[in-house]
């Protein structure tokens, strides 16, 4: 075995404590197991997705399509003293 792979079992024997960087894997089948327990997990991966995909072409679309004044002048607000 190479030094850099390390098995579950051999992870599963290590005496863990907080500052041990493999603390993490301990507990990796344990979240696998929980996501994979809950019914219609599989939908937030999904949505995630389409919120991604609709909302940052939106933003680019608006960005190349605002009024160059409205940018201006929003650009401009942070140094105005006048209230």
């Amino acid at each position: 075995m190479n030094s850099i792979e390390i098995s579950l079992s051999t992870v599963n024997k290590i005496n863990y404590s907080d500052n041990c960087p493999l603390y993490a894997l301990k507990y990796k089948s344990m979240f696998r197991d929980t996501l994979n327990n809950i019914e219609g997990v599989s939908v937030f991966p999904i949505f995630s997705l389409l919120v991604f995909f609709v909302f940052f072409p939106a933003l680019g679309y608006w960005v190349f399509k605002a009024d160059k004044k409205y940018v201006k002048h929003m650009e401009s607000l942070p140094f105005d003293n006048e209230k």
